[in-house]
């Protein structure tokens, strides 16, 4: 056994044991902070905002900070260790679905022998959508809420600290903000300034006024730098490093980058959202397909001059990523009657020796109306009425397929379903032979060059018909909603 012996390798192993035991009760006794977030860590504004880009670590050090402030064991605010009394916290998360990451999280660092009360847990779950409280020894609370409930969800409470994970609009902030000033309490933010639910000009503003602590820390090596010198590294080992970090950046479409990447508070307007990855050479050439492939229909209803834009297209389901191949498009002319832009789909179809019925996929924008004094309407549901008029279907048969509705979730204008498109198209360009666009659709070739983005983008009715096109490939996985009922001709 060496000179260690039998009985020294026994104590040996007992001490780690011990130690491992020891580790899985206080967890965060044995975390390693980067410098930024040990400057989170360290901060005594009662306002403050960590402010930095995806995979930065903010919502790991904020969870660990709610939690060592419940057990008044935070090793960088002696201040709120000696408060008296109990304190209540509570964090704030967009919807229940989206706090339930973080709730894995926090779960894995609670100290559970300074907790007497808790909500049943489960790991698909969580602690569930009834606004959880877990109570700890002295009568200290942490509870959950969402900024679905409203902001008058959040009226009449009197909290010692309050976490808002992510972009909130101003209404929730300044109901928050509120709850916080009897107890003399703190407001910390963290988020990646994406995905808002409006614009953030009202937080910039108390940065820039200084109500508001702005912590903000591009993505650098430096970020991911332990104290001890040491960088991050993935759980498969991959440091954080300078190459890890152009890896990440090029991935993200230009438009997007300063605020994905670095935590930037604008968009980075260019020449074209697609400048760095897409070229004619690349990505502009003929093909031929073998009949194995997926035939896909998006449908852009403008919102603006109700035009018509709907592009086919195919998908090669076969290689490790889906391969898009752009067949042709219909651009209708402005102020088109849903009978003329049936009629256009249909003549597309034709002209590729294709019915309706040879399409596996139709996903279509939401219904755009022409607003007061107008009659103009587009919806998929108007449009599946007059395709069925134009193909003479019998009576009692249904359109098949159907159109379905390219967006997730309730409303008009989902949490990043435009970001997520742009993005899942851009790594497509990014790989070889992945998206390849016929030379007919010169229309199209020109928008890849110079699409910039937003509402008012004279090619985003080409842009967001692809999206929509593809829409099952960006959002696999996830639940959509059927917007279209079934048409019978009757």
């Amino acid at each position: 056994m060496g000179k260690m012996g039998r009985g020294g390798l026994v104590q040996a192993l007992q001490a780690v044991r011990q130690l491992q035991e020891h580790v899985e009760r206080h967890p965060l006794t044995y975390a390693r902070w980067t410098r930024a977030q040990s400057e989170y860590l360290s901060s005594t504004a009662r306002r403050k905002l960590l402010r930095m880009g995806n995979r930065g670590g903010k919502s790991f050090v904020a969870l660990a900070d709610v939690q060592m402030r419940a057990t008044k064991s935070h090793p960088c605010r002696p201040d709120w260790n000696s408060r008296r009394g109990p304190t209540h916290q509570w964090i704030i998360t967009v919807s229940w679905s989206q706090a339930v990451p973080l709730q894995r999280i926090f779960h894995s660092m609670i100290d559970w022998s300074r907790v007497v009360k808790s909500p049943n847990w489960d790991m698909a779950k969580g602690w569930g959508k009834d606004s959880p409280t877990i109570v700890y020894e002295d009568g200290s609370t942490v509870g959950w809420r969402t900024m679905r409930q409203g902001p008058l969800a959040h009226a009449g409470a009197e909290l010692d600290h309050i976490l808002i994970d992510e972009p909130c609009a101003i209404e929730h902030y300044r109901e928050l903000e509120r709850r916080v000033v009897t107890r003399a309490g703190d407001l910390s933010l963290a988020l990646t300034p994406v995905n808002a639910p409006g614009p953030l000009d009202w937080l910039r503003d108390l940065c820039a006024e200084k109500v508001v602590l702005d912590l903000h820390y591009p993505m650098t090596e430096e970020l991911f730098r332990y104290e001890d010198g040491s960088l991050r590294r993935l759980p498969d080992g991959t440091p954080m490093d300078a190459a890890w970090i152009e890896e990440q950046a090029r991935s993200v479409p230009m438009i997007w980058r300063d605020i994905v990447i670095n935590g930037g508070w604008d968009e980075i307007v260019t020449d074209g959202a697609f400048t760095e990855v897409f070229s004619k050479s690349n990505h502009v050439a003929d093909f031929k397909l073998d009949g194995k492939e997926i035939l896909c229909l998006g449908i852009d209803h403008g919102t603006q001059a109700f035009t018509e834009t709907a592009v086919l297209l195919a998908v090669d389901e076969r290689p490790e990523y889906p391969q898009v191949y752009v067949i042709d498009l219909v651009e209708a002319p402005e102020n088109s009657s849903p009978s003329e832009d049936a009629k256009a789909i249909l003549k597309m179809l034709r002209r590729h020796g294709l019915k309706w019925g040879n399409l596996n996929r139709v996903t279509g924008d939401i219904a755009h109306y022409g607003g007061r004094g107008k009659f103009n309407r587009k919806s998929n549901q108007e449009l599946a009425y007059e395709l069925t008029r134009e193909m003479r279907l019998s009576r009692n048969q249904a359109l098949s397929p159907p159109i379905r509705t390219a967006k997730t979730g309730k409303g008009a204008s989902p949490r990043g379903s435009v970001r997520r498109g742009i993005t899942w198209i851009h790594r497509a360009l990014l790989r070889e032979g992945q998206f390849t666009i016929h030379p007919r659709c010169s229309s199209l070739i020109e928008a890849m060059e110079k699409y910039r983005g937003g509402s008012t983008d004279p090619h985003g009715h080409l842009v967001d018909a692809i999206r929509y096109g593809l829409d099952f490939y960006i959002n696999r996985g996830q639940r959509r909603n059927v917007t279209t009922p079934t048409i019978v001709f009757r």
